[in-house]
């Protein structure tokens, strides 16, 4: 059961606040309203190719994959290209949010925080891979988020959990790393969305808020 008295912003407000410089990168914005506008950060940046809004008021148009490539080939008008607070919320498809989880792993801070958010989808309709399929979820859609983040967890030794709130807020703890955070690649080896429900406190690492040392001061 998800507490639903906190939402993502909380936690990313609440991780900004141990940061050094509180720079802030939101990756899918829609509605700034939704979450963006409610960062407290020194310097706040979003991306987002506009597909689902009728004005796209992102700081930069485009889709994350030319945002990274333009920052990495230095064409980019940015005047930063480091970030203490990473938030991915673009498009919900595995395959898609590991490769912005790699990048934004290339351009976080020393102590700093990759989020995401739809980690943690209550059924498997939410977790369908197709926004547009009709299903018992309606307008619900995590999509296959939760792999992606599953995926990393087997690969690195880099704290990961997801807080249980909001649909699961997943966090890759940058500047924290031991062998036991490291996830079996044989915990659900075929991305079976069962298996992941029936062990999904071990395969996600989830947690309340208030068993995060990070944000236990600030919710």
């Amino acid at each position: 059961m998800q507490c639903r008295s906190h939402a993502r912003y909380h936690i990313i407000n609440a991780l900004l606040k141990v940061t050094k410089q509180k720079r802030y990168l939101e990756i899918g914005v829609r509605n700034p309203a939704d979450n963006f506008d409610k960062i407290e950060a020194d310097i706040k940046v979003s991306v987002d190719p506009g597909c689902e809004s009728d004005i796209n008021q992102a700081t930069f148009k485009m889709t994350s994959d030319a945002f990274f490539d333009h920052l990495f080939g230095g064409t980019l008008e940015i005047e930063h290209l480091e970030f203490d607070v990473i938030f991915i919320d673009g498009l919900h498809i595995a395959s898609q949010v590991y490769r912005d989880i790699q990048n934004a792993l290339k351009v976080i801070a020393d102590v700093g925080y990759v989020v995401m958010h739809d980690c943690s989808p209550p059924t498997i309709y939410h977790a369908r891979e197709d926004f547009s399929h009709q299903s018992p979820a309606t307008n619900y859609w995590n999509g296959t988020t939760w792999k992606a983040y599953q995926r990393f967890r087997t690969e690195s030794d880099k704290r990961c959990f997801v807080v249980d709130v909001d649909w699961g807020v997943g966090v890759i703890v940058n500047h924290e790393e031991s062998p036991a955070w490291r996830l079996s690649s044989e915990a659900n080896p075929f991305y079976d969305y069962n298996v992941m429900d029936r062990s999904r406190e071990e395969i996600l690492n989830l947690v309340q808020p208030q068993d995060v040392p990070e944000l236990k001061p600030y919710l």
